[in-house]
């Protein structure tokens, strides 16, 4: 609380002193303030920016003001107004420092450079101890393609620190740029008698020569640097680079597994190693024997890596090596239990493996979800589960929770949604109606959702109210027209002309209906026993009983139900 008071009484004392001086002391500015400076402080940027703006309206010529107006403007991502309220502080007050570097970084930062330079030029004349300025003052001469001024500001700068690395190697890169590669090398030069053991130097010094095609003394720099740290990864990595030019394969592979197994350099900089020795070997007869050479030299280096087990699991995925990829990703999830995708790709191979252990699946799920339990992708197999046990309720309350976490219009999105759409209870079809606007190119989706109407339809309008029957009869003539427009589309797919038949039988239109069944028996290869029901019950409500009865007995062979006998028994003499 002690803090927080002096806080408080620090900003006080700042307003006090930045306030112009033709307005006097005002306690309802000061709280308003103060006010303002707590909100800002807690994320609170609409209510900061409403005190901040009620403070203009006393004072509007207070710099202190103008500058915390831009800082909340900036949190907003308003760049327009942040940039004005910024401008306006360091009018009003051009000696303070702050306002100025904060300035000069906004122009940096939107790639007005000439701008940035303006104001860095004004405030190291009115500040000259800062030497910083200089070093920024540079940066944004040599992105503006002012070369030259640019190393002149870094002479100066070395002027006054003395010989400095930093500096000395910006300026070598800055005449590389410039093509003057004699100068870069004279800077280099000049500090390797500095530096004489500084291996990088000898890389960097290796680098501009070979870029003037003058190979041999770049060679010699870079064993000079192996010679100084037979650990130096600049120095491995240029000279697998020189190697890869000059199509000297067996001294690319030596340097690109030194780099490889080189603890120091990090998996992201090796993986364009790692794609240069997959494609020396992608031809050889011991492919597979070098590509895991190569991941058990990373790893080793890099035992903390999930990243390097990913892609060694994504390689073996494309050489069809399940049981190692399914080695591969356990040991990534025992490595960080936290890591998403390592918990995803093993509980997809797992889940896509010929013969699919239901029960392990779930337990890895359950265990990743202790650590994620809003991932979408978690959610819809934990549902998937529960579903291929019979559970439909269960199963319906993870889609539900994956459907709430899912980005829109994701692949993922589309599976969920059609998961949905295959389940028959009504919660599951007022999903399945959302998931038909959001891909109504899905034919699948758009069928299963008119089949489920037509089935609920059927299995309750009897139950129903006049009331709710009116509407649902007009849900049923949706789904018609939904219905029709995927026998449109795919028009030899027994299952959508199955269930195009099925709603024009329940519509008493017995006829159009018979014809459509007709059409799916044609293309049923496989005898669906609904197609053959179906065709019964049409021919059942057109006299056709004996036909009918036949049908349903065919049906009642692929699939033993209830439904389907007393059916039968009705006709039975």
């Amino acid at each position: 609380m002690r803090k927080f008071i002096t806080f408080i009484f620090l900003c006080l004392c700042f307003l006090c002193n930045a306030r112009s001086t033709n307005v006097l002391y005002n306690a309802v500015f000061d709280s308003l303030y103060i006010e303002g400076l707590c909100y800002k402080t807690a994320d609170s940027t609409d209510l900061a920016l409403e005190r901040f703006l009620e403070c203009e309206k006393i004072d509007s010529k207070n710099a202190a003001l103008s500058f915390e107006l831009s800082k909340v403007y900036l949190a907003k991502a308003d760049s327009v107004n942040a940039l004005s309220y910024l401008k306006k502080a360091y009018s009003l007050d051009k000696e303070n420092y702050f306002y100025a570097i904060a300035l000069a970084e906004f122009y940096d930062d939107s790639k007005d450079y000439a701008s940035a330079i303006k104001i860095y030029e004004k405030t190291y004349k009115r500040f000259p101890i800062k030497k910083n300025l200089l070093y920024f003052l540079a940066r944004c001469y040599a992105l503006n393609g002012e070369i030259n001024k640019a190393i002149k500001v870094l002479d100066k700068l070395e002027n006054r620190v003395g010989q400095n690395k930093m500096i000395s190697v910006e300026k070598s890169r800055l005449y590389i740029y410039d093509n003057k590669h004699k100068k870069a090398i004279k800077v280099i030069d000049d500090l390797i008698k500095k530096y004489p053991i500084d291996a990088d130097l000898y890389v960097i010094r290796g680098d501009i020569k070979r870029e003037i095609k003058n190979n041999d003394e770049a060679l010699e720099d870079y064993n000079k640097a192996l010679e100084l740290d037979p650990g130096c990864a600049g120095a491995q990595m240029s000279l697998c680079s020189y190697y890869s030019e000059v199509y000297n394969l067996d001294q690319m592979e030596h340097y690109a597994l030194m780099i490889l197994a080189n603890e120091s350099v990090s998996f992201q900089e090796k993986t364009r190693f790692i794609d240069f020795a997959l494609k020396l070997y992608q031809n050889r007869p011991d492919y597979i024997e070098k590509i895991d050479q190569i991941f058990d030299t990373v790893i080793k280096a890099n035992p903390e890596s999930t990243e390097a087990l990913l892609m060694y699991a994504n390689i073996l995925n494309e050489l069809h090596n399940t049981e190692k990829m399914l080695e591969v990703l356990y040991s990534a999830v025992l490595l960080d239990e936290k890591c998403l995708t390592c918990h995803q790709q093993l509980i997809a191979t797992v889940v896509y493996t010929e013969e699919t252990d239901v029960l392990k699946v779930q337990q890895l799920v359950e265990q990743a979800l202790q650590h994620f339990p809003e991932d979408a992708y978690l959610l819809f197999v934990e549902g998937s589960i529960y579903l291929t046990g019979g559970d439909e309720l269960s199963a319906f309350e993870y889609y539900k929770k994956a459907v709430e976490n899912v980005s829109a219009q994701s692949k993922l999105s589309e599976q969920i949604y059609l998961a949905l759409s295959g389940m028959h209870i009504p919660e599951a079809m007022m999903f399945t109606r959302e998931g038909i606007h959001l891909y109504p190119q899905n034919l699948m989706l758009l069928n299963n959702y008119a089949y489920n109407v037509a089935v609920y339809w059927a299995k309750n309008k009897e139950y129903m109210s006049e009331a709710k029957l009116s509407e649902f009869q007009g849900i049923l003539d949706e789904a018609e027209k939904i219905s029709e427009s995927t026998v449109k589309a795919d028009a030899i797919n027994p299952y959508y002309l199955d269930t195009y038949a099925y709603i024009l039988f329940l519509q008493g239109k017995y006829n159009l209906a018979k014809f459509y069944l007709e059409q799916a028996l044609n293309y049923d290869k496989e005898a669906n026993y609904e197609v053959l029901e179906h065709y019964g019950d049409v021919l059942n409500a057109l006299g056709e009983k004996e036909i009918a009865v036949k049908y349903w007995e065919a049906a009642y062979l692929l699939n033993q139900t209830e439904e389907l006998s007393n059916k039968i028994k009705q006709y039975e003499k």
